[in-house]
């Protein structure tokens, strides 16, 4: 698989992106601010390259495509929402920080103009990535209507449910490029899928915890409270009511 070491582990830049897989919100809105950062590379002029070198660029091209990278001209891939040091810091990871040269853009206007869509489509396949959010809203779906309809979930289950409802959302995430709303489909499947998983995760993760408290624990003894961030996950959780004491 690309971005795998030959242990099997991720690499660096494929467990950043994996890290850095949202579920705090849907995709962030388009500002006067956005700047794409783009790759250009001087290689691209050299044909007559060794093997390595092209084995070399392929590794990396295929690292930065993990990353959430779109081909945006042949030669120039881009992303648009990393800093040009968070590029520099994961082509550093790579071994490849002499090779291409980052650019950051700016747009002309704050609005989106039709150019920009049209490119968007070119350098990413969103149909086949709304086709995975279809296939997790057809997997989901289900569940959340009988569970809207009968819940009756144990801690267990809940605990089993919300581990299966973020490692498929995650699946698909670590496909999408987090694409700023304005360049996305008006109906895109993205936002449906992350509505799902907002409403399901809320409904079991009170139960889901508490059967985590009930059976594991930590060389020190209890597992320590959630901190703030875990209820910051999906616009916001209702933290638990505090148990009386025994």
């Amino acid at each position: 698989m690309p971005g795998s070491s030959s242990n099997g582990s991720q690499s660096a830049p494929i467990a950043r992106r994996a890290s850095q897989a949202r579920s705090d919100g849907p995709c962030p809105p388009l500002t006067p601010a956005f700047r794409p950062t783009a790759l250009g590379s001087a290689l691209r002029q050299r044909r007559a390259t060794p093997k390595t070198a092209q084995r070399r660029r392929q590794r990396v091209r295929e690292e930065l495509e993990w990353l959430g990278f779109g081909a945006f001209a042949p030669g120039v891939p881009a992303h648009p929402t990393m800093s040009p040091s968070e590029v520099t810091a994961a082509l550093s990871e790579m071994q490849a920080q002499g090779d291409p040269i980052v650019m950051r853009s700016e747009p002309m206007e704050p609005a989106v103009p039709k150019p920009v869509r049209a490119q968007v489509r070119e350098s990413r396949d969103l149909d086949e990535l709304a086709g995975h959010y279809s296939q997790f809203l057809d997997h989901f779906r289900p569940r959340w209507k009988a569970l809207s309809d009968n819940d009756d979930l144990d801690e267990r289950q809940a605990f089993m449910a919300r581990t299966l409802l973020i490692h498929e959302y995650h699946k698909v995430q670590l496909r999408d490029p987090q694409l700023p709303g304005a360049m996305l489909p008006t109906a895109w499947e993205g936002r449906n899928a992350f509505q799902l998983s907002r409403n399901l995760y809320r409904a079991i993760h009170h139960r889901a915890e508490r059967w985590l408290d009930a059976h594991l624990e930590t060389a020190e003894g209890r597992l320590p409270a959630p901190g703030p961030s875990f209820y910051q996950r999906f616009g916001g959780l209702e933290p638990a009511l505090a148990e009386a004491p025994v």
